[in-house]
Order: C-alpha cells, then structure tokens, then sequence
C-alpha cells in the first residue's frame, strides 16, 4: 500500500491509499491502530481478489515458412503489461481463424488452461501461398500471423528421380514398353504423397517427409508399379488385393 501510513489531512473527511499486488490471489486489508486514537465502526478489515495482470496476448507459428508437405505450430501465449508471459488463474478459451489463404486448423477454438500461458493447434495448408491467421478472446485485443506456404520442389525432385529410376529398374527386369518407365514415375509418387498423407501407414509422417525418404519409397513405388498398387489398394480397403 501507498503511502503508509495513510494520512486524512485536517479538515478533510477522508484519505486514499493505492493497493497494487505483485501476483493473484486474495488481499486482507485490516485496520490496526490511528493517531489520534478513534473508534472504527463496522468492519476493520476488507478483502480484495486480485486476477493475474493479462492485458494482451501473442499469436505466432513455427516455423513461419513451410511447404505443402508440411504442417506448421500455432502457438498462444498470454502478456502482462511487459509482454512477459503470464499464466491465467481460470481457463480462457481462445478461437482461431483462417482469414486469408488456403488450410485448415487441427483445432480452430483452443484453450489456455489455468496455471499456464501457453496454448497450441496445428495448421495443415492444402494450397500454397501466404496464409493469415487471427486470434481472438473476450477482452483483449484480436491478433494475426501470417504463414508462407511454397512448393516443396526438393521432395518433388527427389521423388520424381526416385521413381523414374525405380521405373527403369522394373523395366530393365521385366523388359516392358519404354512408356512404362513414366507410369512407374507417376505410380512412385502416388505412393510417396500416400505415405505423407497418412493413407499409407508404412512411416511416421516425419520419417516420410525425409529427402531420402522421399526417393527410397518413390524408387520402391516406381519398381513396384501396379502390382505394389493393388496390393495397397487391398490393405487400404482392409482385405487382401
């Protein structure tokens, strides 16, 4: 409290002090003596409920910049007045919004549960390009991010090498038609973008989003051509090609 003591001056009937908290919680404020002594009448004590000092929030994603491939990390995280983050005492919901672009929010309405600051959801774009993203809760302040979407043209090379050469190993062995080589291509990057899009469950997604990865299964799925095909077809539908 300030100032202490606090001071009713002479011929005033009342005098202020300021009550200000360091953290949340529950304040007891009670009286204990005056000079010159006088009788209190009521209550010598007063409570005061003080909420953690959020006045705004951040929004950011990591990493900033990804390709179609991949997925990026929207993060929360509530400021006190010197942007120092600061867990709330009750949980706030947050809603999240795609306001510019092409994608998806895993979780368009996350929330910060109490005692923390933080809160997290993954965004999946589905086209490239720049994408914004807007935060909003009761309160505080809307905020935006914005994501950069490109081409993933190392994984596509890499996958096109993979299965042109899976191709013409197949090609070599069985001897079929040269145009063959370009369906086993095209057949090792199906299987490639299957593996990464969850329809073929043979690799973690990131062990799938490798470089090598992207050529060693667009190679396999280039020398397997068809047959691999249907024998996946059949596992997809859960019954044997």
């Amino acid at each position: 409290m300030l100032p202490i003591p606090l001071v009713i001056k002479a011929g005033e009937v009342f005098g202020t002090s300021n009550l200000t908290a360091k953290q949340a919680g529950e304040v007891t404020v009670s009286y204990v003596r005056s000079v010159p002594r006088f009788d209190v009448r009521g209550p010598q004590e007063a409570q005061f409920s003080f909420q953690p000092p959020i006045v705004g929030f951040t929004i950011h994603a990591s990493p900033p910049e990804i390709s179609l491939l991949d997925t990026s990390e929207i993060g929360i995280e509530l400021l006190d007045a010197e942007q120092t983050p600061t867990a709330t005492d009750e949980e706030r919901r947050v809603s999240l919004f795609v306001d510019d672009g092409h994608g998806a929010l895993e979780n368009p309405e996350i929330e910060v549960q109490a005692g923390r600051a933080v809160a997290r959801t993954t965004f999946i774009p589905t086209l490239w390009g720049n994408v914004t993203i807007s935060a909003a809760t009761p309160n505080l302040i809307s905020q935006t991010t914005t994501i950069r979407v490109t081409w993933p043209v190392a994984l596509l090379i890499l996958s096109a090498v993979g299965g042109l050469l899976g191709a013409l190993v197949d090609n070599v062995k069985r001897g079929g038609p040269r145009w063959s080589i370009l369906l086993g291509a095209v057949i090792g990057f199906v299987i490639y973008w299957g593996v990464t899009a969850g329809l073929i469950n043979v690799l973690p997604r990131a062990v799938a989003l490798n470089p090598l990865s992207a050529f060693a299964i667009s190679f396999l799925g280039g020398a397997g051509g068809t047959e691999l095909i249907k024998v996946l077809i059949g596992k997809i539908a859960g019954h044997p090609a």
